[in-house]
């Protein structure tokens, strides 16, 4: 049974046309629910959406990654570990919050990933600068640099991870190549 929904599920994001992201027949619900939040929000626009940690490292999520990045302007990416139970999911599972302007592309996003507790996000606020707030802050460009054209964001949680990230991507080629 399960088979079969998925299977439908497949041929209808083929055929509906709505789905850009998709065409390669892996189908996570989620990823069709980012494509068409991206679709129904208007031109500057605001999206912020709660979804599974894989958007940002998945390989079935390159396609969805290179079309978020080059439509939406992706700015902020919280990343958080469900080891206290936030969700009523299993606990290893990761979660990951995403805010975004529609219609214009990702320029440089701010990291803060690895997070246990919710209650952080009630200190964005107190912050007096973003950087002490987003550690780790990345590019299009660099992600490229990492992980070729599927854009994967490694699990990031300190400015020394990005500078040895970006140390190993000037000596070696991209994982993804």
């Amino acid at each position: 049974h399960a088979r079969r929904e998925a299977a439908s599920l497949v041929r209808f994001t083929r055929d509906s046309g709505a789905y850009e992201a998709q065409l390669d027949g892996h189908a996570n619900r989620y990823q069709l629910f980012v494509e068409r939040a991206m679709a129904l929000t208007r031109p500057a626009g605001r999206l912020g959406l709660v979804l599974p940690f894989g958007l940002v490292g998945d390989h079935g999520s390159a396609p969805l990654r290179r079309l978020l990045f080059s439509r939406c302007g992706v700015d902020a990416l919280v990343g958080f570990d469900n080891r206290e139970g936030v969700f009523p999911i299993h606990r290893s599972m990761r979660f990951l919050l995403v805010t975004a302007t529609q219609g214009v592309p990702t320029g440089e996003i701010g990291c803060r990933l690895g997070e246990r507790d919710p209650a952080v996000l009630d200190t964005e606020g107190d912050a007096q600068a973003p950087d002490l707030w987003f550690p780790v802050r990345v590019t299009p460009s660099l992600l490229q640099r990492l992980s070729g054209d599927d854009l994967a964001l490694p699990d990031l949680r300190s400015p020394m991870d990005l500078a040895i990230v970006e140390r190993v991507a000037a000596l070696f080629p991209p994982l993804g190549s």
